[in-house]
């Protein structure tokens, strides 16, 4: 049986200057800006894994 996963969600607070960027480049990028968001962390995410100061 294939089981359903819950996304976690959470009210994110950003100055409204990031906010205003981010909603231009998400638009330029064609994406929503939830999935901008969740690229840029799932990007950090590989950065700090592979840096060589990671465990």
């Amino acid at each position: 049986m294939l089981e359903y996963q819950r996304y976690q969600s959470f009210p994110l607070r950003l100055p409204p200057c990031i906010w205003s960027q981010v909603k231009l480049l998400a638009g330029r990028e064609g994406v929503s800006l939830n999935q901008f968001i969740r690229e840029a962390i799932g990007e950090k995410m590989v950065r700090l894994k592979s840096s060589p100061h990671s465990e």
